[in-house]
């Protein structure tokens, strides 16, 4: 990920364990894209889910989904981080008990897509996938932990990207009876926005063959 004034690249990986893949530990580093040194290791986590790392907009915090419970590997519940872009300092903004950040629930006909974390044009809140209690929503989430959910869009949120000034997201949607379309959600006034879905691939390739769900 490019910082704000394009001078640093941030990105997650674990450059010096050989048994990165058995360990699932990931870092977050950071390096000048001049190439005058070599990548410096900012914070490791135990695992961290995908690879996305964002930076604020003023440039001095980086945000991640992760954990720091070792031995857990990829099945400890995954929190929202900051990172401090210069001493390294890590805070975990929200708590194991709002879920698990991330699409927990994919599968390979699930769809996919950018977990997050993104932050908001205003610094003061991101947006990311959460997985709790069976569903799979896009939230925002403000620096003091609290979650607020974006839009019902009434199926698993497998993935999603945002426009440069947040009032534009593209929503990968999942619902239980289909495959994954693409809904587009147009902010309108605040934090509220408007649907539109882009594709109708989920109804319309199931055609006639209409599944039959179970009973409540």
């Amino acid at each position: 990920a490019w910082s704000p004034d394009g001078s640093r690249l941030a990105f997650v990986g674990e450059l010096d364990d050989p048994r990165w893949e058995l360990s699932r530990r990931a870092s977050v580093y950071v390096t000048n894209v001049d190439g005058g040194e070599e990548p410096r290791r900012l914070a490791r986590f135990a695992d961290v889910r995908g690879s996305s790392v964002s930076w604020s907009p003023s440039g001095d915090v980086l945000a991640v989904l992760g954990h720091m419970r070792e031995g857990f590997g990829h099945y400890a519940a995954q929190r929202v981080w900051l990172v401090d872009a210069r001493s390294g300092a890590t805070r975990a903004v929200t708590t194991d008990a709002v879920g698990t950040f991330g699409n927990a629930a994919y599968t390979d006909t699930g769809g996919s897509g950018g977990a997050g974390p993104v932050w908001d044009e205003d610094g003061r809140s991101l947006l990311a996938i959460v997985s709790c209690r069976g569903a799979v929503d896009l939230v925002r989430v403000a620096l003091d932990g609290s979650l607020t959910r974006v839009a019902d869009l009434g199926g698993v949120v497998a993935g999603f990207d945002a426009s440069a000034d947040r009032s534009t997201l593209a929503v990968v949607v999942h619902p239980r009876d289909g495959s994954p379309d693409v809904v587009v959600l147009t902010s309108t006034t605040g934090d509220a926005y408007d649907a539109t879905a882009l594709s109708n691939v989920g109804r319309s390739a199931l055609g006639p063959h209409a599944p039959v769900l179970p009973r409540a």
